[in-house]
């Protein structure tokens, strides 16, 4: 039993190094927080910054306006072509460096199950 214990922590550890997800459905997940990454050559951050002021659409409508604003689909399409952008997206990623920090959520289902069992031993 211990040696599959330790095999199950060491799988644990390899995935949180490789930067993956670590979910046990219904019990609890381990994540790493995602740094956020700009993946956009100075062209097209500057165009995004525009984009944001522009009167095209309306930007109180949040993601809705922007799906359906036209002039933003085009600058889309236009930054996933972009090889700048691809180059500077590479380089932003590998520079990253992971925060030691580990987010640890115990499942609402778990939890309760969890006080359910302590209930029941106290009787």
């Amino acid at each position: 039993m211990h040696k599959i214990i330790e095999q199950f922590f060491l799988t644990i550890k390899q995935g949180l190094v490789n930067n993956e997800d670590i979910v046990i459905k219904n019990c609890f997940s381990l994540k790493r927080p995602k740094p956020p990454t700009s993946g956009n050559c100075d062209k097209h951050k500057l165009a995004m910054a525009n984009h944001k002021k522009a009167t095209c659409c309306d930007k109180k409508q949040g993601i809705k306006a922007y799906s359906k604003c036209k002039s933003f689909g085009n600058l889309r399409r236009e930054i996933q072509k972009c090889g700048n952008c691809k180059v500077v997206k590479q380089k932003s990623v590998k520079s990253i460096k992971l925060p030691p920090k580990v987010q640890f959520r115990i499942s609402e289902e778990f939890r309760q199950s969890l006080i359910n069992t302590g209930a029941k031993g106290k009787k």
